[in-house]
């Protein structure tokens, strides 16, 4: 059976840093510390991997993201606008998470473009669509006309 608690001992965490920084002076990813097999063998003083297991709806999660990021998703041609770089990554983003049923949000700061990029979402998603949808903004962007 598989508990859902760890425990984490802060010196063993400290101690762990400090090693992995003295490897080769750069920081590592979790992904370079399993395939590297860093951490696999058992020490007293450092934390251990035993095991590692995704899971299928995180392997699921990991697939389409990779997928969602090798893709082309761009604005759809109904969009009258033109998202930058960083709202696109956004309109990636909403994609994927829409795509696998989750929930989340933008939380870039006031003015960078959310609204656009939902948006952009809305067009990319439901291309055909003549059913109506509700965006909820603060009142100063209207307050300016």
């Amino acid at each position: 059976m598989i508990t859902p608690w760890i425990e984490l001992d802060q010196e063993k965490i400290k101690n762990t840093m400090k090693y992995l920084r003295g490897l080769d002076g750069r920081e590592f990813t979790v992904r370079e510390i399993i395939q590297k097999g860093i951490l696999t063998e058992s020490s007293s003083d450092l934390l251990t991997i035993t095991g590692f297991d995704f899971g299928a709806w995180l392997k699921d999660f990991i697939k389409k993201k990779s997928g969602f990021a090798a893709g082309k998703i761009e604005a759809p041609e109904t969009f009258r606008g033109k998202l930058r770089p960083y709202q696109i990554e956004g309109l990636k983003w909403l994609c994927l998470i829409k795509e696998i049923g989750a929930g989340g949000c933008l939380a870039d700061d006031m003015g960078l473009g959310k609204t656009i990029q939902f948006i952009a979402l809305i067009l990319f998603t439901k291309p055909n669509s003549t059913s109506p949808n509700i965006i909820n903004t603060p009142q100063w962007p209207t307050s300016h006309r």
